[in-house]
């Protein structure tokens, strides 16, 4: 007599024989970057107008305090990510990725909305940054659940032959949201000014976070739980206690410090070069702000390209050396490319294109390979855990973390190297990591088939 385990694996074995439709996993990679772009919006636009906030909210006599102050406000929610990763991650496995993916979306929109309908510190004072803060908060909580159960729904639905170029278009949504989020931003600051972008411009990223929220939630609405998750109810085997069992299983606790690892580069990378960078560019090199924006801009247009080709090559090769190789080359053009940014609007275009040609490998692989270390029974409580822990260090903090450095030492290349680091760590997390079983025979079916 089969168990539950074996019920399980019978279930999950005839999703890779008998995948979904081309429509259903359409809608389910939709639902999925919907999230992601919302999330990646949401915390981006925070960073593209750092400059704005920084006056509105963060005033000081100092302006490198300022800022410093800035980054803080940014980084703070980072640490309460693990906290909502713990409860929401916890919740995605009791009762379902879906049920999380519909709160989280709301919640994040409501939180982003209420930043933009704060008054300035000249108008109410010391109650403003405050309620700034407690907005973050509220993001940082909402987003510990959500990338996790986000890319647990649509790794679930998705047969293991096209897992990585799936995940890869999913985390280019995550990629559309920034974009979209700069383009807007380079389009309002272009029009309306230095003078109208400070006065009420900012405030405009922060509302349209609503009507975004809406579509996603309309979405996510219509698709069904994931497979392996029923499998889970049928056969009685959910886990009761998802965050005990997580923590007290040795084989979970070292994936999780694997995840942590693999993620390093991802999250240091993404802040540093992508969220950070136009307030670098305009405070220690001297760009304008629509400058400034059009080099993030054409950085993260080439990511939304690239990653969707790297995880098809991906689904080829391999993760492991594929994830070693880029980590090895990105620690090596790092410190030059920032150099090369220093060099004016076309030196920084070029820098930032290299960095993202490089980048991008880990924009397509690093959640896909996160899921596939992770069993499905805490699937969605150990990703949130690794997960926030993971850009609670390499990235939330990373901003704050740089500006401070380079304040501290003059040397302004500094956040590259932080970003090196992460670098190495990463490395080793792949070398560490193995493809999963099987990858190599599907890689070839597909091959023949096409």
């Amino acid at each position: 007599m089969s168990g539950p385990t074996e019920r399980m694996d019978g279930r999950l074995a005839g999703l890779e024989q008998q995948p979904p439709s081309e429509r259903t996993i359409r809608r389910v990679m939709a639902s999925g970057a919907a999230g992601l772009f919302m999330e990646t919006y949401d915390f981006g636009i925070y960073g593209l107008v750092a400059a704005y906030l920084t006056v509105e909210f963060f005033a000081a006599a100092d302006p490198t305090t300022s800022l410093l102050i800035t980054w803080a406000v940014f980084a703070i929610p980072f640490l309460i990510r693990p906290l909502g990763g713990l409860v929401l991650g916890a919740v995605g496995d009791r009762l379902g990725r879906k049920k999380v993916m519909l709160f989280s979306i709301v919640a994040i929109a409501a939180a982003t909305a209420l930043i933009g309908a704060v008054p300035s510190f000249a108008t109410i004072g010391i109650a403003a940054p405050l309620a700034v803060l407690v907005c973050r908060l509220l993001q940082g909580f909402v987003y510990g659940g959500e990338t996790a159960n986000a890319i647990t729904f649509v790794g679930e639905w998705t047969p293991l032959r096209n897992r990585a170029s799936r995940l890869a278009w999913v985390q280019a949504g995550g990629t559309g949201g920034n974009l979209f989020g700069s383009i807007l931003a380079f389009v309002l600051s272009f029009i309306l000014g230095p003078v109208l972008m400070q006065a009420w411009g900012w405030r405009v990223l922060f509302l349209f976070a609503l009507p975004l929220a809406a579509l996603g939630f309309y979405i996510r609405i219509k698709i069904d739980e994931t497979p392996a998750f029923r499998a889970l109810q049928e056969s009685g085997d959910l886990a009761r206690t998802p965050i005990r069992d997580t923590v007290n299983d040795p084989a979970t606790r070292s994936a999780v410090m694997k995840c942590i690892l693999l993620g390093a580069l991802q999250a240091a990378g993404y802040y540093v070069i992508y969220i950070q960078l136009p307030a670098y560019l305009i405070k220690e090199i001297g760009f304008s702000g629509s400058d400034g924006l059009l080099v993030t801009l054409l950085g993260l247009g080439a990511m939304f390209v690239l990653t969707p080709i790297w995880g098809r090559v991906a689904d080829r090769t391999g993760r492991r050396r594929l994830g070693v190789a880029s980590a090895a080359v990105l620690a090596v053009v790092l410190v030059p490319c920032f150099a090369l940014i220093r060099g004016g609007l076309g030196a920084a275009i070029a820098g930032i294109l290299v960095l993202t040609l490089v980048y991008s490998v880990h924009n397509a692989l690093t959640l896909g390979a996160i899921f596939e270390v992770l069993q499905t029974r805490t699937r969605s409580t150990a990703f949130s855990i690794a997960w926030g822990l993971c850009v609670a260090v390499f990235g939330g903090a990373a901003p704050f973390i740089c500006t401070g450095l380079i304040a501290l030492t003059g040397y302004t290349e500094s956040p590259a190297l932080f970003v090196v680091l992460a670098c190495v760590l990463s490395a080793i997390g792949y070398a560490w990591y193995r493809d999963p079983v099987g990858l190599d025979s599907a890689a070839t079916a597909q091959a023949v088939e096409r």
